[in-house]
C-alpha cells in the first residue's frame, strides 16, 4: 500500500508541473506579443485541403508592424491600422476604407496568438519538448470550438509562436458556399516567417492623415485613397 500511495503522490505531482509548466509557457507568449514595444512580424498563411492533404487550396503572406498600442497589418490587397484613437480597414481591391474614431470592440486581426483564447475548448492540453521547440496539442474538442485539434510550436529562445495548426471541425469552403461539393475539413497553417524586435519602419501609417483629412468635423480621402469609397 505505501508504494501505491507514493506512485500515486508522484503521478499528481508530474501532472502540477506539467500544469505549471504549461501556464509559464502560455504566459511567457503573451508578454512576448503584448510588451515588446516594437516589432514586425512577417507570416504565411496556407489553407489545404485536409486534415493530412498537401495540396494547397490557398496561400496569404501577411506583414504585421507594432509600435507599442498601435499595429498595422497587410494581407495581400487588405490593410487593416490599428491606433490609439481609430481604426481602419482598408480594401484595395475594392477600393473601401472602413473608419472608426475608436479601435475598442472592434474584431482583433491583429492578434499573432489567437489559439490562446481557444485554449478552454479542449480537454486535453499536451507539452512536448521539440529540442528547441516546444509543441503544444489541444485535442478533445468541446461542442463549442470549430477546430478538431491544434498544434503550436513555440521557440523556447524567443517564445515567440513559429508555427500554428489548426484543424478544422467542418469545411471552411463549405461555410461561404453551400453549393459548393467534395469539400473536406481543411487545415490551416500559420507559419511565423520572421520577427524582427526594433524594425527600422515609416510610423506615418498610424497617422490619420495619411488615410483622412479632417477638415470642420468633415473626413475627405487623402491621395493615397483618391477615389475609395468610405463606410464610417
Amino acid at each position: 500500500m505505501r508504494y501505491i500511495i507514493i506512485l500515486l503522490v508522484f503521478l499528481c505531482n508530474i501532472n502540477t508541473i506539467v500544469a505549471q509548466d504549461f501556464q509559464d509557457i502560455i504566459d511567457k507568449v503573451t508578454n512576448k506579443y503584448e510588451n515588446t514595444k516594437s516589432y514586425e512580424s512577417k507570416v504565411k498563411y496556407t489553407l489545404y485541403e485536409d486534415s493530412i492533404s498537401k495540396v494547397v487550396k490557398d496561400q496569404l503572406y501577411g506583414k504585421l508592424y507594432k509600435d507599442e498600442d498601435n499595429y498595422h497589418l497587410k494581407i495581400k490587397t487588405s490593410e487593416i491600422v490599428k491606433a490609439k484613437d481609430f481604426y481602419l480597414k482598408i480594401s484595395h481591391s475594392e477600393k473601401m476604407l472602413q473608419y472608426s474614431k475608436t479601435n475598442k470592440g472592434v474584431e482583433n486581426n491583429t492578434d499573432q496568438t489567437p489559439f490562446i483564447t481557444l485554449i478552454d475548448q479542449f480537454e486535453d492540453k499536451q507539452i512536448k519538448d521539440k529540442g528547441e521547440l516546444w509543441e503544444l496539442v489541444f485535442t478533445k474538442k468541446k461542442k463549442a470550438s470549430p477546430y478538431n485539434k491544434i498544434i503550436i510550436h513555440i521557440s523556447k529562445k524567443g517564445y515567440n509562436v513559429v508555427k500554428q495548426v489548426y484543424y478544422l471541425s467542418a469545411s471552411y469552403e463549405k461555410k461561404y458556399d453551400s453549393n459548393a461539393t467534395n469539400t473536406k475539413k481543411e487545415r490551416l497553417e500559420i507559419i511565423e516567417v520572421s520577427f524582427k524586435e526594433n524594425p527600422k519602419r515609416d510610423n506615418s501609417v498610424f497617422n490619420l492623415s495619411k488615410y483622412l483629412i479632417n477638415k470642420d468635423n468633415k473626413y475627405t480621402l487623402s491621395s493615397y485613397l483618391e477615389g475609395y469609397k468610405i463606410i464610417f
